[in-house]
């Protein structure tokens, strides 16, 4: 069997082809864009990972140690006028960023962000979410979660 072989399906009458938006259409594994899957292979300043710590209120060494990362390694990155973090530390700071950009939008203000972000969560088994972001399956059950709340079926 080829591919000549295999008919194209004729619309159904009355039946138009769906208009998928083009941030849709350009979206690879688990729904990440694929500029950000660039993002992420060329990596991102060492100022973001400042940032991200400014924003969630958490010193740089904690936050370094909650995504699973060297504190004395993103110091060094610091300090050191690294022009970018390796792939791994991106895509972490990238999942904060993520998560914690969400919870702002689900809970209104920054400050409940971080409040949600540094608490124990009863859909999470008691865990905090940020204590869950080392790991991409971790985010997955952190982003799941969120988005159980922002559609109000949250157990």
């Amino acid at each position: 069997m080829t591919t000549n072989d295999f008919v194209t399906p004729r619309p159904h009458p009355g039946v138009k082809p769906a208009k998928v938006p083009a941030a849709a259409k350009a979206e690879g594994p688990g729904g990440m864009s694929y500029a950000e899957i660039t993002t992420i292979r060329k990596g991102i300043p060492p100022k973001d990972f400042v940032l991200m710590a400014r924003q969630i209120g958490l010193p740089q060494a904690e936050l370094a140690r909650k995504l699973g990362l060297s504190p004395r390694t993103m110091a060094a990155r610091i300090a050191g006028g690294r022009k970018k973090l390796n792939p791994d530390e991106t895509e972490k700071v990238l999942r904060i960023r993520h998560v914690f950009e969400h919870a702002v939008r689900v809970f209104g203000s920054s400050k409940e962000a971080r409040e949600w972000l540094l608490s124990p969560a009863v859909g999470l088994e008691g865990q905090r979410p940020i204590d869950l972001l080392d790991t991409e399956p971790g985010g997955a059950q952190v982003r799941d979660y969120l988005g159980a709340i922002e559609y109000g079926n949250y157990w």
